[in-house]
């Protein structure tokens, strides 16, 4: 969303960011970028079904819905943009107060195939409805997406867009300890990098490891990302267990991880409902060959040209594509070569962003289109 606003704003846009919470990361971005935004305090309206949670997001929502469409009725907005579809009270708020609406869609929320059992606040059929009602423009960041929802959203226009990737190739001062540290490794380098928690399914990389050593003993399995306490705990648990722990190396948070990706032999991601997986994008660009698994938008981001997939869930399967491509560096180098090609082409942001830029003023002027229609068909 924040690449998003930037880009539309150098196209000539008169960009506001709604941020839902007060001091935060996104928070800091905007600030920095000097992007105009407000604050207002509102919740997503899915998570893992708790009734308490539920009631509390559903309750703080509903109080924030008329700030919200007085709001967007007293600025003048053009189009209003909610870029996630785990947010509901936006896209009610714009269709009450009568403004043209996209809504990007990056999550498989309910109908996630992976770890966590999401559920809609409002109840799966409800919200649908509402999605429905909003009258909006759906975005989706990839065809698994569109194709997940298309059947629950009947006629709604839902295009997909993908989004471009920035990369960075110089090493962030921020991540010296973690280049030194990968420096010292003289084997293998298999790098994860992605927050150590349930979903992204360290796991699997983890029970991999004693089947890979076996053959390469002195390959490590290199974690970047902040860790869940709980989540990390386990992991280390686990690789003590298995007898791995020496070699799994944890880096920790990355400044610019695309760059440390770009020192490592393999980048592998583990998540099963990953809808775009743009840390592949960002390996293929840094030129590392990829492993993912055989779910949500990795089968479309890889193809058999550039990475491989392996078997969800199947630590021995993912084994096997490390070990293969460690047995065969000079095929290796060649899918890495090809996907750099591809991925730089077509995902990255100096040749891409122009295009990006025209396909989401198209979805807005379609939105605006769709606004002005029902508006019409209502005075007839």
């Amino acid at each position: 969303m924040f690449d998003m606003a930037l880009f539309l704003r150098e196209a000539g846009w008169d960009v506001t960011v709604l941020i839902p919470t007060g001091p935060g990361g996104l928070r800091r971005l905007v600030e920095d970028a000097g992007l105009k935004h407000v604050t207002r305090r509102y919740f997503y309206w899915m998570g893992p079904g708790r009734l308490w949670g539920r009631l509390k997001r559903t309750l703080f929502n509903l109080i924030a819905l008329p700030g919200l469409v007085k709001f967007f009725r007293t600025q003048g907005f053009d189009a209003i943009y909610t870029h996630s579809t785990a947010v509901g009270v936006s896209a009610l708020a714009a269709r009450i107060s009568g403004q043209p609406h996209v809504w990007h869609m990056h999550e498989f929320g309910p109908f996630e195939q992976g770890d966590r059992n999401l559920k809609y606040d409002l109840s799966e059929a409800l919200t649908l409805a509402l999605m429905r009602w909003t009258n909006s423009t759906f975005v989706a960041v990839a065809k698994v997406i569109r194709e997940t929802f298309q059947p629950h959203l009947g006629d709604s226009d839902i295009r997909v867009v993908y989004q471009p990737v920035p990369f960075e190739p110089a090493l962030a001062k921020e991540d010296y300890d973690a280049t030194k540290k990968i420096g010292t490794i003289k084997g293998p380098k298999i790098i994860y990098v992605g927050a150590v928690t349930e979903t992204k399914r360290q796991e699997d990389a983890i029970r991999a490891l004693p089947h890979i050593l076996e053959n390469h003993p002195e390959a490590r399995l290199i974690l970047g990302g902040r860790v869940e306490p709980r989540y990390g705990a386990q992991m280390e648990s686990l690789a003590k267990e298995l007898g791995v722990e020496h070699a799994v190396v944890t880096l920790g948070y990355l400044s610019n991880a695309p760059a440390v990706i770009g020192l490592c032999d393999i980048s592998i991601n583990c998540r099963l409902a990953e809808a775009s997986p743009r840390v592949l994008v960002e390996s293929m660009m840094a030129g590392t060959v990829v492993v993912a698994a055989g779910g949500g938008g990795n089968v479309e981001a890889i193809t058999v040209e550039t990475g491989l997939l392996y078997h969800p869930r199947d630590p021995k399967d993912l084994a096997a594509r490390i070990t293969w491509l460690i047995d065969h560096p000079d095929k290796a180098e060649k899918i890495a070569a090809t996907a750099q090609l591809i991925a730089v082409r077509e995902r990255d942001v100096t040749n891409y962003k122009d295009q990006y830029v025209s396909l989401i003023e198209d979805a807005i002027g379609s939105a605006r289109d769709a606004n002005r229609l029902k508006k019409e068909s209502k005075k007839t």
